[in-house]
């Protein structure tokens, strides 16, 4: 009850009562009166059982989140709290738990580690509604989650069965052996399932009599472990198409990738593949994906890159991210490049890229190159040790080399000690604009040193840049922080002289979002730039 409108009703229902509410009759009646207001905003609530059906349908649907059940990425683990929810939910009442026993569409979801008869009651409840079958690997440890007793009643029931999602390795072998994808399957949109990992028997094909009469209806597979027979004619209506370590990039994948035609999100996370072009003799020279949009790629090396990326014809529009997990000594740049710029007409050439530098401890990779819609990753984590190799550099420098030195912006979201290494490597790239993310404002004199705000020593000639840290740069912008503004005019100061004698351009803006400086003067700050020929920046 909304409490401004039962005082309201309280102050008019004890407005000709007397000021005197000492004596016991006038008690008596304030708290007549609180009743009365009481009982009046009690009955504007209508009781469960006197409420719409459709009305209570959608309360229930919105909390069980019911319309994202059969989503392809819906995280297992929702699915697992859908179940408890539903249980937390028949506990309120005995209205709600008739409503919910009563009514089909409730009883959806089905997780394999349950109880026998749990599992029976939920495939009777749920009469003909269209299941969601899926075991989660539980972390416990000395304990498996194999599937309970009670799932041998999935071959007699006729209930469809629309998703079968799964990460547990240890209900592979329940999925093939029992043969459910042979007769109870014709529904099937959805299918997830996790073989035991392990290097014997890699990316193994399903045998095709697991198959059986096909899966007509399939739009969405995600394959941990194994792949899937490229003769299935199913394979052509896919939608999504995710295959995972263990995986060998080998013929059969790349059969598979030419028969799903119509896939339209692909993700490929290979950890091994072929020593020579020799091993991929009868693989397809060309995969057509003409209605591709996403499109994630993972190779072990960067040797790798060049045994699919030439292969694959997709849009030019498709949003693209290629990691490479060990650069290694041979780079493979033409294959990288094809890939960054495959999209990019030679009459509309791309003009700008981007070299984001993350925080590792937030995001996965700490450095990756950026062209419009496609993405190398080019320093995963687990790799950044790496950082004071050859390899990574290596690469970025032959890239850039090879477009004829596009543009560089360097986006720096985070600042720290992985950080300042990778930028104090990259000095002499060609870098026009740095933006930088801060987190913490005391990072700003250091990023400023990287720039040269620590060289007090001029080179003795207009060709000497390797003193000078970012020759290109024209641009900075930095974001959120509080600095001394002085630090800022200091780097400008220190190369005036080299800058004028050698006839250089450096900076030329500075874009400050969301700053502020300790006891200067932003007015004053902006003249002494302008000053040096720097226009100085801040937004409202």
């Amino acid at each position: 009850m909304r409490f401004d409108a039962f005082l309201e009703d309280l102050f008019r229902a004890t407005s000709g009562l007397s000021p005197v509410l000492s004596s016991p009759v006038a008690k008596a009646e304030v708290f007549r009166a609180i009743d009365i207001a009481l009982h009046r905003h009690m009955n504007k609530y209508t009781a469960f059982s006197h409420l719409p059906t459709d009305v209570v349908h959608f309360i229930f649907g919105m909390v069980l989140d019911l319309d994202r059940i059969h989503d392809f990425d819906l995280p297992l683990d929702d699915l697992e709290r859908h179940c408890k929810n539903l249980f937390r939910m028949r506990c309120v009442s005995a209205d709600w738990n008739a409503f919910l026993l009563s009514t089909p569409r409730y009883w959806c979801t089905l997780d394999l580690a349950a109880p026998e008869e749990m599992v029976k009651a939920i495939l009777a409840r749920a009469q003909q509604t269209p299941l969601c079958l899926f075991s989660k690997r539980r972390y416990i440890l000395g304990s498996k989650s194999l599937p309970g007793r009670g799932c041998l009643a999935l071959l007699e029931c006729t209930t469809p069965v629309r998703t079968i999602r799964s990460n547990d390795q240890d209900t592979y072998d329940f999925w093939t052996r029992l043969q459910l994808l042979r007769e109870t399957m014709p529904d099937l949109r959805t299918l997830e399932l996790t073989k035991t990992a392990g290097w014997e028997g890699m990316g193994e094909v399903l045998l095709p009599e697991y198959f059986g009469v096909g899966l007509p209806r399939i739009q969405h597979l995600s394959a941990t472990g194994w792949q899937p027979n490229p003769g299935a004619a199913w394979l052509q209506n896919l939608q999504t198409l995710t295959l995972k370590p263990p995986l060998e990039l080998n013929v059969n994948m790349l059969r598979v990738l030419s028969a799903c035609g119509r896939v339209t999100k692909l993700t490929i996370h290979a950890d091994s593949g072929p020593v020579s072009e020799e091993e991929l003799v009868g693989a397809p020279s060309v995969v057509e994906l003409p209605y591709l949009q996403e499109l994630d790629i993972e190779v072990d090396l960067s040797l790798d890159v060049g045994y699919i990326v030439p292969r694959l014809a997709i849009p030019d529009d498709t949003q693209c991210f290629l990691r490479i997990i060990h650069i290694g000594a041979q780079f493979f740049v033409p294959d990288i490049c094809q890939f960054l710029y495959s999209g990019a007409h030679e009459s509309e050439p791309p003009q700008e890229a981007f070299l984001e530098i993350g925080d590792r401890s937030t995001l996965r990779s700490i450095v990756w190159y950026v062209v419009g819609k496609r993405t190398v990753d080019l320093v995963p984590e687990q790799q950044v040790e790496g950082v004071s190799g050859d390899g990574f550099f290596g690469v970025l420098k032959a890239i850039q080399a090879h477009i004829k030195d596009l543009p560089l912006t360097l986006r720096v979201w985070d600042f720290d000690y992985w950080t300042r290494r990778i930028l104090e490597r990259l000095h002499d790239l060609k870098a026009t604009r740095i933006w930088l993310k801060c987190t913490r404002s005391e990072v700003i004199p250091e990023m400023l040193e990287v720039l040269g705000g620590y060289n007090r020593d001029l080179p003795d000639n207009g060709a000497d840049d390797e003193r000078w840290p970012f020759e290109s740069l024209r641009e900075l912008t930095i974001e959120g922080a509080t600095f001394d503004a002085d630090r800022l005019v200091k780097i400008f100061k220190i190369r005036q002289g080299y800058l004028r004698k050698f006839s250089k351009r450096w900076i030329e803006k500075v874009t400050l979002i969301g700053c502020s400086f300790y006891d200067t003067d932003v007015e004053m700050t902006a003249v002494r730039l302008a000053a040096m020929r720097v226009t100085l920046v801040i937004p409202i």
